[in-house]
């Protein structure tokens, strides 16, 4: 079903919020002797106008909401094939987090844009959720254990 145009333009004035009625615009219309073309010419323009407003306050509202803007970082989006180290093999290994999971430390050392922070944000969250490294019961699941099978406690300096 399509609307006609003192359809479009009631719509466009309720997304503007004008204090304006389709029985206003019809009078100026008789008033002013529009033809077809210029009615349809502002109908255009007020539509046109609404749909920038909803489109401004999506993006405000998304600005606002605080969601990441990029992808977030996974072993899978990472581009392996840049990597010029001696310890390629090591580093290709990260996905599977042996190193986590047999408590050994993990240390991303290097000159900044290299993707430590892409490498080990995955590792992280593969291993405790989505969820904040701060978490404690993160932290204690990522603690050595000891010959008992009990979890070493960490100093408090």
């Amino acid at each position: 079903m399509t609307q006609t145009v003192f359809e479009k333009m009631k719509t466009a004035i309720s997304v503007l919020k004008l204090d304006f009625t389709t029985e206003e615009f019809a009078t100026f219309v008789d008033d002013q002797e529009l033809s077809e073309e210029a009615i349809e010419a502002v109908q255009t323009v007020f539509s046109y106008i609404s749909e920038k407003k909803q489109q401004t306050t999506v993006q405000t509202l998304l600005k606002l909401s605080r969601l990441p803007k990029k992808a977030p970082k996974t072993f899978e989006n990472f581009d392996f094939s840049l990597l010029k180290s001696r310890d390629l093999d090591r580093i290709r290994a990260l996905p599977s987090l042996g190193a986590v999971y047999s408590h050994r430390n993990l240390a991303f050392i290097g000159p900044p844009g290299t993707g430590k922070t892409h490498l080990a944000m995955p590792a992280a969250s593969m291993e405790c959720g989505p969820t904040s490294l701060r978490l404690p019961s993160c932290v204690t699941a990522l603690r050595p254990q000891d010959a008992w099978g009990k979890r070493i406690p960490t100093s408090r300096a």
